[in-house]
């Protein structure tokens, strides 16, 4: 008899442990109050500034601490980290709460970072929607701004979402219905996908939200009290005459308050949200320079930028999550496209699709013995525990198993899995949906609170209906022990973002005589930085201001060509033409070596040089 594979049966054990103890700790997510508890706390470090923006909707703060070395010049490069503007993404204050959390240690790698950029941190920019994530019945929202009459029945807010199976969560219904667009996905009936006719599928469901006909229209739970979504009424791409837009774009207070911010901080070279959008792992959608706006894309020259950003986070982070970005109305979409700052968008998490690999014991991997080179594998049995059975050893040499001609998959677990599920498909047209892959995932980690299996209920207006599907909040929070390793790499994005800040510096001053106190002037001004002093973006806009330089000259000199003020329109960044500028003057003075250069820019800091004399160029001549 031939004994199972050591590495199947350490696979299958390793799974079925994994699956009777998966049962993970919810994290306890920060409710408005504690994050203010949080930012107090911290604003008593000496590097760190608590910094009032404004108040929401419904008078919460929202603020902002600033994290510095000292007190920094008002033109140091600087990061502005918002978490979580769409309101349901409470990992992304989490997540933001606990850069801050690092970034108020005093160490050595935290004085190098802020010697080079000052960071900002908001951690919540959209307090209202966070605080529905604290309400029962538990419902998935983040309208919290101006209510409207969606059905034009004269009433705000009188038919909203309810909880009518009283189980705490508002979910969904399955209405039975002829004229249904939804049937029971042929991979797992738990989800429901769209009827398609050209493949003779016919509808059975309508897929509703849960609640009730509360005034008597025929429609269910369509007028809910306030609709105005925070990152939908910014002025960028803003779409009017809807609910979730707003009343005009800027119309909510906490928009207004994040823009004046931004607006009074022009020393903000970069943003980075973690929030719903992503930048970082999926390619924006780019366009040229040449257009009149970039109507929700990104400049080509940003576009590289963001690329490269973008290359060194997933080559840590392979499993970054992919979203839209630059979404009209958005927070992200004004900050580029109007205010003209690039946007490092971060998506933080989604749900994994499917069922979690075993990983391996690296320590027994290394151990392993190498397979006998003659094909036998009694030694190698025997390293692997299989002791005691003379006739089995003796009996298995490779290359003399016999099958019966048959054809025996390999024996690793992975395989057979894969076996398994390919003879388990079903006979569809469709390919397994995402949500498929993400149920076997929750199925195989024991998240079973993530998805509610349908119940029967009899509605009161529609009759027998099903209730359950996806829990709120079950596709964007992670696990309490995902946190840690999401921290790390946000940290590290953060710290490798402050050494790529642009820069101005003084490559090159020098004074060349031409005879008779006359002297040729050269300056050349770099950015040694991967971001540029002006973005693309800025540069169409006209948001930035240029970059100043000045040749201070000593009495009784004279500037025979040039001016002694000069602007610099933009400097790009290393990779990019155009990332250093040369000017020249003529100037008639008997001090030559008392001129001095000093330059200023909104964003890069400041940079200055004293006067490099060189050899009279009659003599250089051969005069």
């Amino acid at each position: 008899m031939l004994h199972p594979p050591f590495p199947l049966l350490a696979g299958a054990l390793f799974a079925l442990a994994a699956t009777a103890g998966a049962q993970d700790a919810r994290p306890a997510w920060p409710q408005p109050d504690q994050v203010q508890q949080r930012i107090e706390t911290l604003s008593a470090q000496t590097n760190v500034e608590r910094i009032l923006l404004g108040k929401s909707s419904q008078g919460r703060a929202i603020e902002a601490l600033r994290f510095s070395a000292g007190e920094p010049a008002s033109n140091q490069p600087s990061i502005l980290v918002v978490g979580n503007v769409t309101g349901d993404r409470l990992v992304g204050t989490e997540i933001a709460l606990r850069l801050a959390d690092q970034l108020a240690q005093q160490s050595e790698a935290n004085t190098m970072l802020m010697n080079q950029v000052t960071i900002y941190i908001v951690p919540s920019a959209n307090p209202d929607a966070a605080a529905l994530r604290f309400q029962t019945p538990l419902l998935e929202s983040t309208a919290t701004g101006m209510g409207r009459d969606v059905d034009r029945d004269g009433l705000i807010g009188e038919d909203p979402p309810a909880d009518i199976n009283g189980d705490g969560l508002i979910t969904w219904m399955r209405v039975p219905d002829v004229a249904g667009e939804y049937i029971a996905d042929p991979f797992d009936a738990r989800l429901t996908v769209k009827a398609d006719g050209k493949h003779g599928e016919r509808g059975m469901w309508k897929l509703i939200r849960e609640g009730l006909d509360q005034d008597g229209d025929d429609e269910i739970a369509e007028d809910q009290p306030r609709d105005t979504e925070l990152n939908r009424n910014f002025p960028a791409g803003y779409t009017p005459h809807t609910a979730s837009g707003g009343l005009y774009g800027g119309s909510e207070p906490e928009a207004r308050a994040m823009m004046d911010f931004v607006l009074m901080h022009p020393e903000l070279a970069l943003i980075v949200t973690l929030d719903a959008q992503d930048t970082l792992a999926s390619a924006p959608e780019t366009g040229s320079s040449s257009g009149r706006i970039p109507n929700g894309k990104v400049l080509d020259e940003d576009a590289a930028l963001l690329a490269e950003i973008g290359r060194r986070y997933t080559k840590t982070a392979k499993d970054a999550p992919k979203a839209d970005s630059l979404i009209a109305g958005s927070f992200q979409r004004w900050a580029y496209e109007q205010r003209g700052i690039l946007t490092v968008d971060s998506a933080i998490w989604e749900l994994p699709k499917g069922a979690p690999k075993a990983d391996r014991d690296k320590a027994d991997d290394d151990a392993a013995p190498e397979a006998p080179a003659d094909g036998k594998v009694d030694d190698a049995l025997t390293e692997l525990g299989y002791v005691g059975d003379d006739e089995v050893l003796e009996e298995i040499e490779l290359e003399e198993i016999e099958f019966d001609d048959q054809e025996v998959p390999d024996t690793n677990a992975t395989d057979l899995e894969d076996v398994t599920e390919k003879d388990a498909k079903p006979d569809t047209w469709r390919k397994a949906s995402d949500d498929v892959e993400r149920l076997k995932w929750v199925d195989a980690t024991g998240e079973s609170w993530r998805f509610v299996d349908w119940q029967a209920f009899e509605h009161p207006t529609l009759g027998p209906v099903e209730i359950g599907g996806w829990a709120p909040y079950a596709l964007v929070e992670p696990r309490a022990q995902d946190l840690d390793a999401l921290t790390d790499r946000h940290m590290q994005l953060l710290t490798s973002l402050g050494a790529l800040m642009p820069s101005v510096t003084v490559t090159q001053f020098e004074a060349t005589s031409l005879g008779k106190n006359l002297w040729r002037i050269e300056a050349r001004l770099e950015n040694p930085g991967l971001l540029p002093v002006v973005t693309a973006a800025a540069n169409r806009a006209r948001t930035a201001t240029r970059t100043r330089v000045v040749l201070h000259l000593p009495d009784n000199a004279e500037i025979i060509v040039g001016q002694a003020t000069q602007f610099v329109s933009r400097m790009n960044g290393l990779g990019q033409s155009g990332r250093d500028s040369e000017l020249e003057w003529l100037v008639h003075t008997k001090n030559i070596n008392a001129l001095r250069l000093t330059v200023t820019s909104h964003n890069a800091g400041n940079a200055e040089a004293n006067i490099t004399r060189h050899g009279d160029q009659r003599q250089k001549e051969g005069r």
